[in-house]
């Protein structure tokens, strides 16, 4: 347990080290050299825990190894981008104000690491390591929404600042709320539907995914509902930003840690991996609730919820049909059901008028 914290510890030191070059990119609006650099660091961290796990051998260990190795390569990368941008100034109003907005993320950012490490602990210790071994592919296999949300905080907290003093601001906060979780639902049925004919890629005797890792694709659909939770929970910084409040991310990250123990150490001697999962998602849940009541309260924003909830429904009914037998043997059912989410919301009224007519012009736009 000491050597494992040490690892934590020292993956946190260079995360937060390697997170500073990061803030550049993010205030210089480079979306694109952010996206490479988390690529390479979700495909570093892949690769290093194949090796760890698989080659070494190191179970639960290999992971946190993996981490660790990832988090330094990250270091690594970004560093030589603040050397070049990086001068010497001091402002002591100016650091403490600083100081006062940002450190709690200093906590929460520990909180957060701790919750996306809980859940193995709990599985060696309550499960097995073969348990930890398929909930570590199963989360695996849920990145593609996590680089979603990635882009996501990368894109929203300059948007939102820069138009915090516009007289539409808070219809504009409103309205991306709604089309954020209806990209999040289209990417899960995306990855739902396919879901199995890629895990079942294979070149020869080779597998993308070995057939002993299949039954981790179970726990997919619910890492990915967790990440448009944790989507939600970043949508909701809006109010706590733009009030200075940032100590309200403190209370709202201690409430998601207090859920995902409290349901990993519940829910996993009963439902073994899928409970790991769950406890996953009842902890963003818990994060994005509590941080949207504290946000209302510093800048209350009039969200859509009629228009969330269809959002839900539709989603709920495509997914539903997505895991039939027959949709499951035909990969060209799920395409379909795929392609009805945006006709299936047209049809039931979703859209309101300027949306349909935006759509319209998008369509002609690209005809011609």
């Amino acid at each position: 347990m000491a050597l494992l914290i040490r690892l934590v510890i020292a993956a946190l030191f260079c995360d937060t080290l390697a997170f500073i070059p990061l803030l550049v990119l993010r205030a210089e609006e480079k979306s694109v050299s952010y996206m490479v650099f988390k690529v390479l660091n979700v495909t570093v961290n892949l690769a290093a825990n194949l090796y760890f796990i698989f080659y070494r051998k190191q179970g639960v260990e290999g992971i946190f190894w993996a981490n660790l190795v990832s988090s330094a390569f990250s270091l690594t990368m970004t560093l030589p981008l603040l050397q070049r941008r990086a001068a010497f100034s001091f402002s002591s109003p100016l650091l403490k104000k600083l100081f006062l907005f940002g450190l709690p993320a200093l906590p929460s950012g520990l909180a957060i690491a701790l919750m996306d490490s809980a859940d193995r602990i709990f599985l060696e210790r309550l499960a097995s390591l073969q348990s930890v071994g398929l909930y570590n592919s199963g989360s695996k296999l849920g990145m593609s929404m996590a680089l979603l949300v990635a882009a996501f905080r990368f894109a929203w907290p300059p948007f939102f600042l820069s138009v915090a003093k516009q007289a539409d601001a808070e219809s504009v906060y409103r309205r991306a709320l709604t089309y954020l979780i209806a990209v999040c639902f289209f990417v899960f049925l995306l990855i739902s539907v396919f879901l199995n004919p890629i895990s079942r890629l294979s070149l020869g005797p080779y597998h993308l995914i070995g057939p002993e890792y299949w039954p981790a694709n179970r726990i997919v659909p619910v890492i990915l509902l967790a990440y448009i939770f944790y989507a939600a929970y970043l949508n909701f910084y809006v109010g706590v930003y733009l009030k200075d409040k940032t100590v309200y991310i403190i209370w709202a990250t201690l409430a998601g840690v207090a859920v995902n123990l409290l349901a990993n150490r519940v829910l996993i001697p009963v439902l073994d991996i899928d409970g790991a999962a769950w406890a996953r998602l009842l902890s963003y849940a818990a994060m994005a609730g509590s941080l949207c009541f504290f946000s209302q309260k510093c800048y209350p924003i009039r969200y859509e919820w009629k228009r969330l909830l269809h959002l839900t429904l539709v989603t709920a009914v495509l997914f539903t049909l997505a895991r039939t037998p027959v949709a499951k043997e035909h990969v060209w059912l799920g395409a379909l059901l795929l392609l009805g989410f945006p006709l299936l919301l047209a049809a039931t009224g979703f859209f309101y008028r300027e949306e349909r007519e935006s759509i319209k012009r998008l369509f002609y736009k690209g005809s011609l």
